[in-house]
């Protein structure tokens, strides 16, 4: 029996030993999560067949929602996360798998023709402003056509293009005329849900370039065609939100292209007509006898000038009018503005030379000692480019503070002006001067169709100001205005309207290009660079289609221009000369007196005590010639300052500055006295606890001028005088004027050219009276002048531009 037992228990160790999971019963899990037999396991689980292998296979690899079967469980997981294409159909994967979201920005560059634009204008759309909306449209129509069948959600937004004015100030919106352009920018936002699939699927159609062909081919279409020409150069859909792109506000610098008619400045008379025809005679030679649209000479390359004995002869010298042309350009540029240090050189240059009789210098007419305006946030040189005021060249359609000098838009930087080419062009229904020309045959023919490229590039350009240079630089080529015309328009305390535009502005202006310096800069290595540089061979081969689209659509405009001319020649130009002759006499004269006023010199040809003031102004007059006596004339608000021109104040007339007290001086016949701006309120009407400090300090004169204009509505009522283009405030009752709420009480300055910034609870038209010893300092409304002493006048200080004209004597004026 022993030997028995320790058998028995000997088998039972063994059995452990080879299979110790089957002694605690567990064999059945074993097998059960064990997928083929192993020689372990022989003895407990019977071997599969093949067949029931396959089946097994099969069953675990297999989608419960579609039925497919993959070959591993990384395949089967994959497709339940929706990351194949058999997901899309699939009810389950539908369910379970994770959704994408795709971020991005989307940039286009193209060029663009509107054959309806004059339609478009009257239906107050422009045509950059529609093109981008197009382009727009397509896009969102392609990703619901590419993505048809998947499970998506796309949303756009923040459209703009680099010509925009959304962001900007109207006033800088783009000419309405403008029909073309060679290389515009737009921009968009879009946010993509959909499988990671799918999403894969979208960034590999933009990739191979298959977006912006179907884009194209859909933009080609008949029905869109015959509209609008739209030719898509670059595109990019891909470009990470991080970049912070946005085609109007990231643009760093626009320019626009003019062709400009040869015939527009070429001498009348036969003075240089050997120099003129040399010089076409090599044009003709370098275009191989042919000279259109397309072989125009461009302005690129540098050739050797004629050399000494042994040297290549280069090509003659351009005529004289094209390097008076080329002069009038370079004075719209802005100046570059140098550094501290060069400055304190120079000022310490000009301190050295005490040259009282110095003869005063176009840079002294031009120039006045208000604060220099850079561009900051410009790159390269381009930041100190000076600003220069451009109101002057504001479109007739701008108004109020959107052509005054005191708004910061039309302060604008030209970076350049220069000739790029020149072309040749047939003005019978658009047909180019193409065909082979014999050498020294049709040279005037060639000559009157010739047209001369004009590229003028800014960090922003003012509405109407293009037009107006063009204008005012046939002008100057042609000798009609002054070489300095450009120095005095853009003075701010100048007004000189330029002269108007030209005619069929639509058939020679077009845009050219937008730059974004900073992306350039930081966008190297990856595909969005491609997309924001110019100069691609697209862009060059539309820009010799739009030319010529321009051109094929204009009527025949010899008389309108030739009318153009003539005006511009016998009227406009004769009295902008004389404006600008105006204003130098005034600068040499303030010179004069400032020198005077240096020796100690003075005038006494007015009396200081003015008899001739009528009873209802002689208390006002009283209480601020006391102000004035008692020392206490408050000082002058900073913003203010900046429209006011003192008499007598600085060697160019300089605008008005405060000292460290903010007093201000000007000259008084015989006397030394303050002057300067401040405002008092109505009290009556006015109930705010804070006082300004006029009430404060002087409550007799603030309750007598709001007395005056109580008396003068009194008087006159409905039949105080007002300016042309102002329209009376009317009531219920009459058309009586109200009281005011605010006034300005001024002495001695002579405001700027401006508009008021502010309005008062109660009032819709300015009132504005002189009362005091004085000449002249009449005010002047749009251009026409008023005389204001004792006699007040009405209009629109909101939206009309006015300004004081020069004066002696002592003159106080009440703004009301």
């Amino acid at each position: 029996m022993a030997q028995h037992a320790m058998l028995s228990f000997l088998l039972a160790l063994l059995m452990c030993l080879v299979s110790p999971f089957s002694c605690w019963g567990f064999g059945s899990a074993v097998q059960r999560h064990h997928r083929y037999p192993t020689a372990i396991f022989s003895t407990v689980t019977p071997p599969y067949n093949e067949e029931k292998r396959q089946q097994h296979h099969q069953q675990l690899h297999q989608c419960q929602g579609c039925n497919r079967t993959f070959k591993s469980r990384n395949s089967l997981f994959k497709h339940l996360r929706g990351e194949d294409e058999a997901s899309v159909d699939c009810p389950l994967a539908s369910m379970t798998a994770t959704e994408e979201e795709l971020l991005m920005t989307t940039v286009l560059r193209y060029g663009y023709y509107d054959y309806s634009m004059e339609e478009r204008r009257n239906n107050g759309t422009t045509s950059n402003e529609f093109v981008a909306n197009m382009l727009h449209n397509a896009f969102e129509r392609h990703v619901h056509t590419f993505l048809e069948g998947y499970n998506f959600t796309v949303s756009t937004g923040g459209l703009t293009y680099s010509t925009a004015a959304k962001l900007r100030q109207p006033s800088l919106r783009q000419d309405e005329e403008v029909a073309g352009a060679t290389s515009e920018v737009s921009s968009f936002n879009y946010r993509l849900s959909s499988s990671p699939f799918a999403i894969a699927k979208w960034k590999e159609y933009i990739n191979g370039g298959q977006l912006q062909g179907m884009m194209q081919s859909w933009l080609d279409d008949e029905e869109h065609n015959s509209q609008i020409h739209i030719q898509l150069h670059q595109m990019d859909a891909l470009v990470p939100r991080s970049s912070k792109f946005y085609a109007e506000r990231s643009c760093s610098q626009s320019s626009y292209r003019y062709l400009l008619p040869v015939s527009w400045i070429l001498p009348l008379n036969d003075t240089g007509r050997d120099e003129i025809e040399a010089w076409l005679e090599h044009i003709i030679i370098q275009q191989g006898g042919k000279f259109d649209a397309k072989e125009g000479m461009e302005h690129r390359r540098h050739m050797p000038r004629a050399g000494n004995q042994g040297q290549s002869m280069g090509p003659p010298r351009p005529p004289s009018f094209i390097k008076r042309l080329k002069q009038s350009l370079k004075a719209t540029e802005s100046e570059i503005v140098p550094n501290r240090r060069s400055r304190r050189q120079a000022e310490r240059n000009k301190d050295g030379s005490n040259n009282t009789n110095e003869i005063i210098g176009s840079d002294e007419i031009a120039n006045d000692s208000s604060p220099v305006r850079l561009a900051p946030g410009r790159f390269g040189q381009l930041w100190r480019k000076r600003r220069r005021c451009w109101s002057n060249f504001a479109h007739p359609k701008l108004t109020g503070m959107q052509r005054s000098p005191g708004h910061e838009a039309v302060w604008r930087t030209m970076d350049r002006a220069k000739v790029v080419g020149f072309i040749g062009l047939h003005n019978d229904n658009g047909e180019d001067s193409a065909g082979e020309h014999e050498r020294g045959t049709n040279k005037s023919d060639i000559m009157q169709n010739m047209h001369i490229i004009l590229e003028f590039r800014a960090d922003g350009f003012v509405r109407g100001q293009i037009p107006r240079m063009i204008s005012a630089l046939v002008a100057m080529t042609n000798g009609w205005l002054p070489p300095n015309f450009f120095e005095i328009a853009t003075r701010p305390d100048v007004y000189m309207p330029a002269p108007s535009a030209p005619p069929f502005l639509d058939k020679r202006l077009y845009f050219e290009s937008a730059r974004y310096h900073f992306h350039e800069l930081t966008s190297n290595g990856i595909n969005f660079a491609s997309t924001i540089r110019t100069g691609s061979s697209s862009e060059q081969n539309w820009e010799v289609d739009l030319r010529k689209k321009l051109w094929g659509s204009a009527p025949s405009m010899e008389r309108e221009e030739e009318e153009w001319l003539l005006d511009l020649r016998d009227n406009v130009s004769p009295n902008l000369t004389r404006q600008a002759e105006t204003h130098v006499n005034e600068v040499i004269s303030e010179h004069d007196s400032d020198s005077a006023k240096n020796m100690q010199v003075t005038s006494t040809d007015l009396p200081l005590v003015d008899t001739g003031a009528p009873d209802e102004y002689s208390n006002a007059l009283e209480l601020l010639r006391d102000v004035v006596n008692s020392g206490k004339w408050p000082a002058t608000s900073d913003a203010r300052s900046r429209v006011i021109k003192s008499p007598g104040g600085g060697s160019q007339g300089s605008i008005l500055g405060t000292n460290n007290k903010g007093a201000l001086t000007s000259t008084f016949p015989g006397n030394m006295i303050s002057s300067g701006s401040f405002t008092v309120v109505n009290e009556q009407i006015w109930d705010v606890d804070a006082m300004p400090l006029g009430n404060s300090l002087f409550p007799e004169l603030a309750k007598a001028v709001f007395d005056l204009e109580k008396e003068i509505i009194r008087r006159q009522g409905a039949s105080i005088s007002a300016a042309d283009g102002m329209r009376r405030q009317s009531t219920t009752s009459s058309l009586q004027r109200s009281p005011s709420t605010h006034c300005a009480v001024n002495r001695n300055a002579q405001f700027t050219p401006h508009v008021d910034s502010g309005r008062g609870q109660g009032q819709s038209v300015s009132m504005i009276a002189g009362l005091g010893n004085y000449t002249g300092g009449e005010i002047l409304v749009e251009g026409e002048p008023y005389d204001i002493r004792y006699n007040a006048l009405e209009f629109d200080g909101w939206k009309q531009l006015h300004w004081t004209a020069p004066f002696k004597g002592e003159r106080y004026s009440l703004g009301e």
